[in-house]
């Protein structure tokens, strides 16, 4: 694995599927997560994120060292939690307060690899049914 970079994202597993988290500090990411987590999801990285390549370009992404386990839930503090050591990174989101009512492209390009690509707003009441509703499309289309 060649290693890319190190961001300031979360990236967890949700049905089978790895969504990375791309946001300021305070737009949702760690509460998504805990949320996601609460419905079944699998913890990979909260706050920072290593993105790596295999030799076929595909993408992932692992926690840094310092960050293996830990979940920030503002309010209560840094806790430690069950995670996954690693996940190709399936969709990338960005939290946002406003987006597309009917986006025309749901793909960019990240480190050389297409990747589905949408913005969310992480404090919608229906944002799990949508990732839910991503991840069964992501998978029909694979």
């Amino acid at each position: 694995m060649n290693f890319l970079e190190n961001i300031h994202a979360n990236l967890f597993t949700f049905e089978g599927v790895g969504f990375l988290l791309r946001g300021p500090s305070g737009s949702g990411k760690s509460d998504l997560t805990l949320r996601v987590l609460d419905e079944g999801g699998a913890l990979v990285s909260d706050d920072r994120t290593d993105i790596f390549a295999d030799n076929d370009n595909k993408i992932y992404g692992q926690p840094p060292e310092a960050l293996k386990g830990k979940l920030e839930i503002r309010g209560i503090g840094i806790i430690t939690h069950p995670y996954t050591p690693s996940c190709f990174i399936d969709v990338i989101c960005d939290l946002c307060n406003s987006y597309a009512r009917m986006p025309e492209d749901n793909s960019i390009i990240f480190h050389s690899e297409a990747i589905k690509y949408y913005r969310i707003n992480p404090f919608e009441s229906s944002i799990i049914a949508k990732l839910r509703i991503m991840a069964q499309t992501l998978r029909e289309s694979r």
